[in-house]
């Protein structure tokens, strides 16, 4: 069996980024069912299953029951983490003393550039900014190990920013924050590939951003990996 398990609970979402690798789904309304889903995590535990990661198709925090579903698998003794654009506050908030990590997909620097590649209002920047360092404070206040992430895709719309963006994710109280290459979904139709060895001089000066507990994650490695196809 294998030890862990990514899932999709929703493919609702608030958002329509520009660089989403799912274009081809068509978001609709369909949100997984609760009942099957909380017996699939208890037979999960039972087969060794270790840790759970809820992502896929749309935006978990608006599954109704995220929360039911990370406190079940936590309660089994599954490590549990999830990747949200950071729009819907509630579930962020009560799921956080049981998860093991939290990334929010922020990839850009400002409200406009929010605005443009998350296919979102100007305001939901700032908003989503005030939300990452709500969480921050909540996990410093209780003193919980949840590991706060950031990440930031490369694309040609954002390239240019990316440091003004490490700067604004360490002084939010991120933990971390993630830089990504763009990757091209068989099925999509998006294309927003760039040459990435024009910027791998960026990881020595967002590496200077690190301090205290603060860490850049450049993914060099990966990048190499699209390159070679």
């Amino acid at each position: 069996y294998p030890i862990h398990i990514e899932a999709g609970i929703t493919n609702k979402c608030s958002h329509r980024c520009i660089q989403c690798s799912l274009d081809w789904i068509n978001h609709k309304n369909d949100n997984i069912d609760s009942v099957i889903f909380i017996k699939m995590l208890n037979e999960a535990a039972d087969i060794g299953v270790r840790s759970i990661y809820f992502a896929g198709e749309g935006e978990p925090t608006l599954h109704k029951d995220l929360y039911l579903f990370v406190k079940t698998a936590y309660d089994l003794g599954l490590k549990v983490a999830f990747s949200t654009n950071g729009s819907v506050l509630p579930n962020l908030i009560n799921s956080l003393p049981y998860l093991s990590w939290l990334r929010f997909s922020v990839d850009a620097a400002s409200p406009e550039m929010y605005s443009d590649i998350h296919g979102t209002n100007n305001k939901d920047f700032d908003r989503v900014l005030e939300n990452i360092e709500r969480i921050a404070k909540i996990k410093r206040r209780n003193n919980l190990q949840t590991t706060i992430g950031t990440q930031f895709l490369l694309i040609p719309q954002n390239v240019d920013r990316v440091v003004q963006f490490t700067k604004l994710m360490r002084d939010a109280g991120a933990d971390n924050v993630q830089i990504k290459p763009y990757s091209q979904h068989p099925g999509s139709k998006n294309q927003f590939s760039i040459n990435y060895e024009d910027y791998s001089h960026l990881e020595s000066e967002l590496n200077g951003f690190e301090e205290g507990n603060f860490r850049v994650l450049f993914r060099k490695g990966t990048m190499q990996r699209l390159k070679e196809k």
